[in-house]
């Protein structure tokens, strides 16, 4: 019945904007976004979308409903056709394609998007319109289009073209029809030249150049058309896609140019680039990212936490993956690739064969930068396990360099290392966690290490193999992660894995 249309679901989404960000850009008229036309009632700038059902089309539910209980059918699917769909300000005015009150242009570098993909073209064409609407080249423009019709003119007139129209008029099927059936081009339109420009690259058609430079030319000529230029909110769709690095390097400086010149320019629209890429995060700055997840908290984590000094370090060293920490639940630290594979060699081992990245843990190599990613995520109480060698620092050096991150994540961080003082690296650790003479001869084969089987001496034995797989140490490691035959992991490593798990 009727009162059961408060049961069906709506969605209301609020965009509530601040004043600063909203003046002087792009004649914005901040009156029709300020009032009280919110959930809360509050005196704000904003827009809301609200789709919802339509109240005056509850007499046509109710025959609905009791038709579906008339004949003892459950309605399992959503009445679309009665909901409405309202785009409001919060001064209550309506939004709508032709009166937007905030105007966006969005760029995608998606393979298959139709904007992008005769843009350039579009664009040299405006070029050249401009060019011949000059007071002093109007004849450019008839010339243009009277050496387009000759061009025409010249491909109707072509005898091989006589020749296609002869054996179509001669068709038995098309001699039914009684009509002169023929091929030609199209005279009609004398301007048809500005829709037929093809942008050439090198002599190319830029279709059937690499999509990754196809990106680059497109959206150089996207940011200069009258449509974006105009718009207060320019949308990049990741744009590190089909690029090579140094391409990509490329696009990243002309983006960054453009992110500098929105921020001294308070008339500029604003820019918003999306992204799956850390380097393309790093590279435009780590505090102006704002990570999209089920978490609020990771809004803004990384702007309020992290350091003027880190930002820079990952925006000059963009090659570290800091997104894989803002974005995973649960995560292991380590310094390097052997200790990330026998990290994950270790935890096949407990549990039933399976790489940590399958139960949802990530194992990142972030070399001696383990506090700046602990600082990226402080405070988002996350899980993490630092993996570090102890060299010759003592427990204490430890516990003082990563206390504050420790206690400002409620103990979720966890810093691993050798216990003793022989145990200053991974491979020591390794061997002497096999220090029997059977665990050590079984280490020996799974690294085909051959030059111990003369050594008598236990000590010099160990000391031997310890200094053979330093001095291999990725060709060790990967021999232990590929290897049928288990051997036993040091301590601290597998402390690391009881604490994420």
């Amino acid at each position: 019945n009727p009162n059961d249309y408060g049961n069906l679901p709506e969605i209301l989404i609020e965009l509530f904007l601040n004043k600063e960000d909203i003046k002087g850009r792009n004649n914005i008229n901040e009156l029709s976004l300020k009032g009280t036309n919110n959930s809360i009632r509050s005196d704000q700038y904003g827009v809301y979308l609200k789709i919802a059902p339509n109240l005056e089309m509850c007499k046509h539910y109710e025959e609905f409903v009791q038709e579906h209980n008339k004949n003892h059918k459950k309605i399992k699917t959503l009445p679309v056709e009665y909901y409405d769909i309202t785009w409001n300000s919060f001064a209550d005015h309506s939004i709508n394609s032709y009166s937007p009150i905030i105007k966006s242009a969005l760029i995608d570098h998606g393979a298959s998007n139709s904007y992008r993909k005769n843009l350039s073209d579009v664009y040299v064409s405006q070029i050249v319109r401009n060019y011949s609407q000059r007071e002093d080249k109007t004849q450019e423009k008839a010339e243009i289009s009277q050496a387009y019709r000759e061009m025409k003119e010249s491909f109707i007139n072509n005898n091989t073209i006589g020749e296609i129209n002869k054996n179509v008029k001669e068709a038995e099927k098309i001699q039914k029809l009684q009509k002169n059936i023929s091929i030609s081009a199209d005279l009609s339109n004398p301007n048809d030249w500005e829709n037929n420009l093809v942008t050439l690259v090198d002599q190319t058609p830029i279709n059937y150049i690499g999509n990754g430079m196809q990106s680059i030319i497109k959206t150089t000529l996207a940011v200069n058309e009258k449509k974006v230029k105009d718009a207060n909110i320019v949308l990049f769709e990741e744009p590190e896609n089909h690029l090579s690095h140094s391409n990509l390097n490329k696009l990243i400086k002309f983006l960054n140019d453009q992110v500098n010149q929105e921020e001294q320019d308070s008339s500029t629209g604003q820019i918003i680039i999306t992204t799956h890429s850390s380097f393309v995060a790093n590279k435009l700055g780590l505090e102006k990212t704002i990570i999209l997840n089920n978490n609020r908290k990771s809004a803004n984590l990384i702007k309020k936490t992290t350091t003027r000094n880190t930002h820079d370090f990952f925006r000059k060293l963009p090659g570290y993956n800091t997104l894989r920490i803002v974005l995973c639940e649960k995560a292991i630290l380590v310094e390097g690739p052997s200790d990330e594979l026998i990290v994950q060699r270790a935890y096949m081992k407990t549990h039933e064969d399976r790489l940590p990245i399958e139960d949802g843990i990530e194992v990142i190599s972030v070399g001696m930068s383990a506090i700046r990613f602990l600082e990226i995520i402080q405070g988002a109480e996350k899980k993490i396990a630092v993996m570090v060698d102890r060299d010759k620092k003592t427990n204490e050096y430890f516990e003082n360099k990563y206390i504050d991150f420790i206690k400002n994540s409620n103990n979720s961080i966890k810093v691993c290392h050798g216990e003793s003082e022989k145990e200053k690296t991974l491979e020591p650790c390794i061997v002497l966690a096999n220090s029997t003479e059977e665990q050590l001869n079984e280490l020996i084969n799974v690294i085909g290490y051959k030059n111990t089987t003369d050594i008598k001496d236990k000590e010099v034995r160990i000391a031997a193999v310890i200094t053979y797989m330093t001095k291999h140490k990725t060709e060790c490691a990967l021999k232990i992660f590929d290897s049928e035959n288990e051997i036993e992991y040091p301590k601290y490593i597998l402390d690391a894995i009881n604490h994420i798990t």
